[in-house]
């Protein structure tokens, strides 16, 4: 999830016949709802159906409720247990832990929480010994990995491009297009007879 992340130890298998043991023994009955659209990320709904599709191999029962993408943040998100979402880079770890996993986050999407888990990021806000810092972050991911109702399937390349004709094109680690700004940063070149005030 953020730099400190290196190790093929967090990957999962998939292992259906474990999933259906352990599945049998909540006792759950019925189809877990699966709520996703075209409005929480490009290929939201098709991400969907191959969750409902991987989780039928081990007697899960997910049901994709395909909803408008209008108002989809404001209406779906944070309100429905069960729901796809989109989340772009940040500048810095601690902002997207902060944000999204902290238990007094307001978008702690999963409603997560572990006190020992936020000690630890208030620890490693303080940490000077960047050695240090990165494993407290690295441990914290792994609380994550381990213990939090969040899946997350992919993780997402920015590849950004731009053209020497444009000004104002800035490549950005953490979002797409010149950090979003593209449209509105974006100029191309004066030409040379309006640069001198010709025409």
């Amino acid at each position: 999830m953020f730099r400190s992340r290196h190790n093929s130890a967090w990957t999962r298998p998939f292992a259906p016949d474990n999933a259906r043991f352990h599945y049998k023994k909540t006792g759950h009955d019925g189809a877990i709802v699966l709520t996703s659209s075209v409005g929480a990320f490009a290929g939201a709904v098709d991400m969907a159906l191959l969750i409902q599709a991987s989780a039928a191999k081990a007697g899960v029962n997910i049901r994709v409720n395909r909803v408008p993408s209008q108002g989809y943040y404001a209406n779906v998100w944070l309100k429905n247990p069960f729901c796809a979402c989109y989340w772009g880079g940040r500048p810095t770890t601690d902002i997207v832990l902060s944000q999204a996993f902290i238990s007094t986050a307001p978008w702690n999407q999963s409603h997560w929480r572990r006190p020992k888990f936020d000690e630890m990021l208030v620890t490693a806000r303080a940490e000077t010994d960047t050695a240090k810092r990165k494993q407290i972050y690295r441990d914290m991911q792994w609380m994550i990995h381990e213990d939090s109702g969040e899946i997350i399937p992919v993780f997402n390349n920015f590849l950004d491009a731009g053209s020497r004709n444009l000004r104002g094109f800035v490549p950005t680690p953490t979002r797409q297009m010149s950090g979003q700004r593209a449209a509105r940063e974006t100029k191309r070149p004066l030409s040379p007879s309006s640069a001198i005030g010709g025409g």
